[in-house]
């Protein structure tokens, strides 16, 4: 539930819920075990859906196979290093990890054309729906895009071999006010990537192996 008291419509459905099923003098304790455990069913069932259509994706594109996970990963980094609450997380997370999942309508020809694009392609793969750059975007989407650049940048692509780290990091200097970047969240990333500690090396290991980064 938002702070300006508006419900979203899982909250609507859930209250609904209780009021149906909810006894009179049911123990407090007892029923938010019940109201967890049906949102934790809720977000399962959400996740084994859009992992089914990540997989159908990485069929078409061999460069996509944990990029999506990664690019949620560093999404999440940067969500929470700039203070994001615990609901926006939320939907970083799914938003994320559903990034690239346009690409299912992309010709398997340009989408793993091993050299520069023509310019129709180039259009067909940069095309926003409503045109939109920068700022103009909303704030989760400026974070997933700044996450899925690097990624990219740092990765080994179909076209190219990856770009070293600190060479990427120059790059996105050098761009970060040409109108394509939110400049405060890509100095946010930048600043996040250069103290960046042995723990983050290590949970894209773990990713790139199709795990879960360890806790703390």
């Amino acid at each position: 539930m938002e702070g300006d008291g508006s419900l979203d419509i899982n909250e609507k459905a859930l209250l609904d819920y209780l009021d149906v099923h909810s006894p009179a003098g049911q123990n407090l304790s007892d029923l938010v075990a019940s109201v967890s455990e049906l949102l934790k069913v809720q977000e399962d069932s959400y996740l084994k859906t859009i992992r089914t259509l990540i997989r159908a994706l990485e069929t078409k594109d061999r460069y996509t196979a944990q990029h999506s996970s990664r690019v949620a990963y560093f999404s999440h980094k940067l969500g929470e290093h700039i203070g994001l609450s615990e609901k926006m997380q939320r939907k970083l997370r799914y938003g994320a990890i559903m990034h690239d999942l346009g690409k299912i309508g992309v010709p398997d020809n340009i989408l793993n054309k091993p050299s520069g694009f023509e310019a129709d392609e180039y259009n067909t793969i940069k095309r926003h729906p409503d045109g939109l750059k920068g700022t103009e975007t909303p704030l989760l989407s400026r974070i997933v895009t700044i996450a899925d650049t690097w990624d990219a940048m740092v990765g080994d692509r179909v076209y190219r071999k990856a770009i070293p780290r600190d060479k990427a990091l120059e790059i996105l200097e050098r761009e970060q006010n040409m109108g394509q970047w939110d400049p405060e969240l890509l100095r946010s990333f930048m600043d996040m990537i250069r103290s960046g500690d042995e723990k983050l090396a290590k949970d894209i290991e773990a990713i790139n192996h199709g795990e879960e980064p360890a806790e703390g």
